[in-house]
C-alpha cells in the first residue's frame, strides 16, 4: 500500500506540473495572467502529491518496524523456550 501511495503521489506531481507548463507555454503574451490563475491548484496539487508521497513512505516504514519487531519477539520466545526447561529442573 505505501508503495502505490508514492506512485500516485509521484503521478499528481507530475501531472500537475505537466498541465502547469503547458498552460504557461500555449500563449507568452498572456502567461503571467495564466501563472496567477493557475498558482493556487498547481501548488496545492503539487503539495498534495507530496503529502501522499510521504504518507506511503510512511507507511512502508511502518511495515519495516512492525516485521522488525515480530523477528525480535520471535528471537526472545526462543530465547525464553530455551531457559525454561533448564529452570523447571
Amino acid at each position: 500500500m505505501g508503495k502505490l501511495l508514492q506512485i500516485i503521489g509521484i503521478v499528481i506531481i507530475l501531472a500537475a506540473l505537466a498541465a502547469a507548463i503547458a498552460l504557461l507555454v500555449a500563449d507568452p503574451a498572456t502567461a503571467q495572467l495564466r501563472a496567477l490563475v493557475m498558482l493556487p491548484w498547481a501548488l496545492s496539487a503539487i503539495l498534495s502529491g507530496i503529502l501522499l508521497a510521504a504518507f506511503g513512505s510512511m507507511l512502508r516504514q511502518l511495515s519495516a518496524i512492525r516485521a522488525a519487531t515480530e523477528r525480535q519477539a520471535a528471537l526472545f520466545q526462543a530465547i525464553l523456550d530455551r531457559r525454561a526447561p533448564t529452570a523447571a529442573q
